[in-house]
């Protein structure tokens, strides 16, 4: 890490004051992750407060460790004593032996620095970086002007890899559904062999719970199946009109009855299908009126009713079905009552007479013909069960064989057949038996086939709905890592994947609050249990903390990390949010973000009180806040990590460690902005602040005892609204509230 900086400092030829501070400690630790959001990994101890303090009292460009790490490294290393003691409290209220680790030679510390290589080419590319920027306070831009060395270049691996993983994961989807494609299992053998958890004799789903819901299947076409029986009556009667010389009563009588219940089917089926396509010829609505008529409303709603209840259907289906069958037994009823009244009028009537008789009333094969359109009507309907089918076929045949042997045997008698020595009856019989066997085979392939695609979208939608979980644990589990937006950016697919994410923000308000009075591991002889029990009294504190993100008047406060004791957010980070903020100015903008960010500092303490009291305890809480220009990133390669830089960055860090318990500690500027918003602040005076060579002028944030923000004296909360818009502002609060929760809502 070392070699790095002193790497990327020679190569951009930075100043020799850019450098790293190591310090390294072994012991035990407790781990995990704490909070409602932003999650993170981290650790937590005494030996992890000694590693932290081993970090500060070391020196640039130096590995400084403790003597129980370097009894464990054994003689390995050269080291020279570090006298950390001397430098830092905590080192030397436990006792703690230092030492710096240095270079064994020169070979080795260019046989680092060519391992350090390797490993930048392994994870870098030629070319140029893009990076996404942030101008404004709420706007967000790439740049792609900076160009950088080959060597200090390096990728966010780990997105990278697992964007490319999840590339290669969906073209393996798709071969692997190309080829269940080539392999599906629809024929014969397979219903038999390969059962497909569908039982090959009855053809019912060994998955009862499938069994109802398949039957239940709306079916949108059985409209078209009751016009295809207005076109089979027509068929019979034109059969039934070419092929008699003269007609009769009765068959007409039944073929008008049919007829008139197929006509009064019709627009109990239609209109439902015809008002959509009148109202919306394109399908482009989402919703469509209902007729405003009586009558209409009337047809649609049955319509509507008939696509939905299969009971319906199925009543339905037989009223058609059996009232076709009837108008083909007519026929027969009519020409043998022919045959019997010439029976009775002339005892000598022979042979060749019966046959002109019967040639006159009819022709028998036409009536084979119209029972088979009725056959061929019956299993027409797709949706409707196909052992009912089956059942109401063999009906059918079975009728139409006992009017044909026992019932009506004058009518069939005479005629043509399909062999000389076979007898007339036996040959219509076994037409329409063989018609009817042949029509049930295609029909079980057909519901076979049917109810295969029913179980292939169940368990399609099964795993669907198990691909949504895991896609929405993932994008939760992503947005708790980054802010939403950033998770966006990296959910894209369509990036260029060598582009890093980079932001940069003219206005930003910047909080750091510590808990104070927090010794947990001073104590040496702390147990195990006391560890665990004070991590999870930790873990409560920041739950606390991270429900009042989703507050109303903090949708805007965004979580960055916490860090050991200490809990920072941000306020402004929201880039390609400029519409919402139009109506509000720039000064207003800048002066909502501190006001947002002191409110919310305010409410962490209402919150830790309402816990001291819970928990008995007296933690307390220590605020410093600064506002003004940020950058913002995703950094790191394999545990990629969102975070803000800047001098309001590092102002807020030092008002919250010079600042003091239960009190909001912000610089002059922050101050000012919150004194013009009436809020009352009260001068610190100046005083020393790490890395500043002047003395910084502070102040302190009043607020009342329930933790309210105080008004400076002759302001009233209609000035303040006067001055920030407030109108404008919650209009904006909002919309924002709206598009945070669509982002998080699976």
């Amino acid at each position: 890490m070392i070699a790095i900086i002193k790497e990327v400092r020679e190569e951009r030829k930075l100043k020799e004051t850019l450098d790293m501070r190591i310090g390294i400690h072994s012991g035990k630790i407790l781990s995990g992750l704490l909070g409602m959001c932003k999650w993170q990994y981290d650790v937590w101890s005494r030996d992890v407060i000694i590693a932290n303090s081993m970090e500060q009292a070391g020196k640039p460009g130096r590995v400084h460790v403790t003597k129980e790490t370097l009894n464990l490294l054994g003689n390995k290393y050269r080291y020279i004593p570090g006298n950390g003691r001397t430098r830092n409290e905590v080192l030397d209220k436990y006792n703690i032996e230092t030492f710096f680790i240095v270079p064994a030679d020169k070979h080795s510390e260019e046989r680092v620095t060519e391992e350090r290589s390797l490993y930048s080419r392994r994870y870098s590319a030629g070319g140029q970086r893009r990076l996404t920027s942030n101008r404004g306070p709420s706007q967000a831009r790439r740049s792609g002007n900076d160009s950088l060395a080959v060597g200090s270049r390096r990728r966010i691996a780990f997105m990278d890899d697992n964007l490319y993983k999840y590339q290669q994961t969906l073209k393996k989807a798709d071969e692997q559904m190309a080829e269940a494609i080539k392999n599906m299992h629809v024929g014969v053998y397979d219903r038999w062999c390969l059962r497909e958890n569908i039982n090959p004799v009855c053809l019912t789903f060994e998955n009862i719970q499938w069994e109802l819901p398949f039957l239940k299947q709306p079916d949108p076409l059985f409209k078209f199946y009751v016009g295809c029986a207005l076109l089979v009556l027509l068929g019979m009667l034109i059969i039934q009109c070419l092929g008699l010389q003269s007609s009769h009563w009765m068959p007409w009588a039944g073929f008008g009855v049919s007829l008139g219940v197929i006509l009064v089917l019709l627009p109990l089926t239609w209109t439902h299908y015809i008002w959509n396509k009148l109202k919306d010829p394109h399908e482009e609505q989402d919703y469509i009126p209902e007729p405003t008529n009586k009558l209409l409303n009337l047809l649609y709603q049955a319509s509507l009713k008939v696509v939905w209840s299969v009971s319906t259907r199925t009543v339905l289906y037989l009223i058609i079905c059996i009232s076709l069958t009837i108008c083909t037994m007519l026929e027969m009823v009519e020409c043998d009552l022919k045959s019997e009244d010439t029976e009775v009028k002339s005892n000598n009537v022979t042979g060749g007479d019966m046959l002109e008789v019967l040639t006159d009333c009819l022709a028998p094969w036409h009536i084979t013909q119209i029972c088979s359109l009725t056959l061929i009507m019956s299993f027409l309907f797709l949706r409707i069960h196909f052992q009912l089918k089956l059942i109401l076929g063999i009906f059918t045949v079975v009728i139409y064989s006992c009017g044909v042997w026992i019932l009506f045997p004058k009518v069939f008698q005479y005629g043509e057949t399909w062999n000389p020595q076979m007898e007339t009856r036996i040959a219509h019989i076994m037409n329409v038996t063989f018609l009817t066997v042949t029509l049930h085979l295609m029909d079980r392939q057909t519901e076979y086939m049917s109810r295969l695609d029913y179980k292939w979208k169940c368990q399609l939608a099964q795993e669907q709905e198990e691909s949504s979980t895991v896609h929405m644990i993932n994008k939760m589990l992503l947005q708790n890592i980054l802010p939403v937006h950033v998770a966006d950016w990296f959910l894209n697919t369509n990036r260029d994947h060598e582009e890093l994410y980079h932001e940069e923000y003219d206005t930003v308000a910047v909080m750091f609050a510590s808990l104070t009075e927090y010794a947990l591991w001073d104590d040496n002889g702390l147990d195990d249990a006391n560890e665990l029990s004070s991590i999870r009294l930790l873990n409560q504190i920041i739950c606390d903390f991270d429900k009042l993100l989703f507050h109303a008047n903090s949708l805007r406060v965004e979580k960055i990390k916490v860090a050991g004791w200490t809990y920072m957010a941000a306020c402004g980070l929201d880039p390609g949010r400029r519409d919402s903020v139009n109506s509000v100015n720039r000064d207003s903008y800048s002066d909502h973000v501190v006001l947002v960010l002191t409110r919310f500092a305010a409410n962490m303490m209402g919150v830790l009180q309402k816990i001291n009291k819970e928990f008995l305890q007296n933690f307390k809480l220590r605020v410093g806040i600064s506002h003004g220009k940020v950058t913002a990133g995703v950094i790191g390669a394999q545990k990629p990590h969102y975070d803000i830089w800047g001098h309001s960055v590092n102002m807020a860090s030092r008002m919250e460690s010079t600042g003091e318990p239960e009190k909001i500690q912000v610089t002059e500027n922050t101050a000012r902005v919150l004194q013009q918003l009436g809020i009352h602040c009260e001068c610190r005076g100046a005083i020393k602040v790490k890395s500043m060579t002047n003395l910084v002028t502070t102040y302190f944030v009043h607020f009342d005892e329930k933790f309210q923000l105080k008004h400076a004296e002759g302001v009233q909360d209609s000035d303040h609204d006067s001055v920030l818009e407030e109108n404008e502002v919650r209009d904006y609060e909002k919309r924002y509230r709206e598009e945070r929760q669509n982002n998080t809502t699976p």
